[in-house]
């Protein structure tokens, strides 16, 4: 049996290209969140918008690059775009399993959080000068004054960051990854690896997509492998959506509970 029959009709791609689609899109990330966002913070660019021109930016576009690509090598309908994609409905299960990736990942990434300051005095695993506290330290978003959320201040006026964090959710954390990385490449990477697929696929996710927290290499591991292997597992790319929606939620909630 070939590689291209273990997962049916889908094409399978090389570690070269993998690591590609990966990989230019993080080191422009961490080109722009290291030299570009503090040029841009310098010069008065709120730090909102210019973490958004870093990061938002390249891995939507990345997302674009790699749903057009689909497209025009397959012409898939809709159904086919679906089943090729791995967005049939879930089975209710997913309703108990998402909360409880969740939190096995939280609590990971709490045991190993006493590694991200090593890291981060180690040259260019160093994090960016300029972050947003919701990165660098989600708990530092509310304050004894409020607290800042993506740079802004938390106040009665500043609503407009709901629809942003909600653009930034599902455009990089649903369609610019878990679509595109979990729905779109783990197949691939199936049909060329087997059983091993969710293993590359969650490397090639922490860096070299990851390279701008490069610092969290450690830390991050239970949410970068936990998620390509519920995906592979179940063959449902709703699954990763899930949990990652729910992670990122949990930004918002404390937003919204800073404002309140």
């Amino acid at each position: 049996m070939n590689a291209r029959d273990r997962s049916g009709d889908v094409r399978p791609v090389s570690l070269p290209f993998a690591v590609a689609l990966f990989g230019v899109p993080g080191l422009v990330i961490y080109a722009a969140t290291h030299f570009l966002v503090p040029e841009l913070v310098d010069r008065g660019v709120a730090l909102v918008h210019a973490w958004t021109a870093a990061v938002v930016i390249p891995t939507v576009l990345n997302a674009a690059f790699v749903l057009t690509f689909y497209h025009r090598t397959e012409r898939p309908g809709f159904a086919e775009f679906v089943r090729r994609f791995r967005l049939e409905r879930p089975p209710p299960r997913i309703f108990w399993i998402v909360p409880i990736a969740a939190v096995v990942i939280v609590i990971g990434n709490e045991a190993l959080a006493w590694t991200v300051p090593i890291l981060s005095d180690v040259g260019w695993l160093a994090p960016p000068d300029v972050v947003p506290e919701i990165f660098a330290d989600v708990y530092e978003t509310l304050g004894a004054d409020g607290g800042t959320f993506m740079g802004e201040e938390i106040g009665a006026g500043s609503w407009w960051l709901v629809p942003y964090w909600l653009v930034f959710w599902v455009g990089c954390a649903v369609v610019g990854e878990e679509i595109v990385w979990r729905g779109y490449v783990l197949p691939a990477h199936e049909a060329r690896f087997g059983r091993f697929a969710w293993v590359i696929n969650g490397a090639l996710w922490n860096i070299p997509f990851h390279l701008y927290t490069a610092h969290n290499f450690f830390s991050d591991m239970p949410l970068y492998f936990l998620l390509p292997l519920l995906a592979y597992r179940m063959k449902n790319t709703w699954y990763a959506i899930g949990v990652h929606s729910l992670l990122v939620s949990l930004a918002l909630v404390i937003y919204v509970a800073g404002v309140l």
